[in-house]
């Protein structure tokens, strides 16, 4: 039986049958990395989605799901593009803050409860969001490595007409070790 991890937008707080340390035994909004979209969705859904259009790469498709989640305001999954199977590998669950504040105190509180459910210890990151040509847009993320992909919780403090447009997000995923190689040496080239 899978170890459970819910994560949830209204406690924060993550329920564990036990210790999770390999990426499949976590859960977003009941899905998991390696388990296919089509448990949750109908292949008419999956192609009615909005794919998220970023990348040079087209060897992954970001598909933005109409699941509905009491949880998130909106959830994402990358799958690979020409899998028929639609093998998850990655789901995101993102909560929209209007100001970065809101979004660093509930990603301290996610941080805090995925590090007494896990035994790796999370790695902080910030860095400069490749969607603003200024620069001045941040990511400040903590990562925990599990055997198979990684957790991230990451709030984006952008800047200028993208704090207009975006806000100041939070995204909870889960992502495979093949999509985290994607997105590092292949997606933007």
């Amino acid at each position: 039986m899978k170890k459970l991890l819910a994560i949830t937008a209204l406690s924060l707080c993550f329920m564990l049958q036990s210790q999770a340390d390999d990426i499949q035994d976590i859960e977003i909004e009941g899905m998991s990395i390696g388990e296919s979209l089509l448990k949750h969705l109908s292949k008419e859904e999956i192609k009615k989605s909005f794919k998220v259009d970023l990348y040079k790469d087209k060897s992954f498709t970001h598909a933005r799901i109409t699941k509905t989640s009491s949880e998130y305001d909106a959830i994402s999954v990358f799958y690979k593009s020409k899998d028929q199977k639609y093998i998850i590998e990655a789901v995101i669950g993102e909560i929209k803050f209007n100001n970065f504040k809101d979004c660093s105190k509930k990603q301290k509180k996610i941080i805090k409860n995925v590090s007494s459910s896990v035994s790796t210890k999370g790695k902080k990151n910030n860095k400069v969001h490749g969607i603003d040509k200024t620069g001045k847009s941040k990511v400040i993320q903590t990562s925990f490595k599990l055997n198979g992909g990684n957790l991230n919780a990451a709030c984006f403090k952008y800047e200028g007409d993208l704090k207009a447009k975006y806000g100041a997000p939070l995204n909870v995923s889960l992502t495979s070790t093949d999509l985290l190689f994607w997105i590092r040496n292949k997606a933007y080239r």
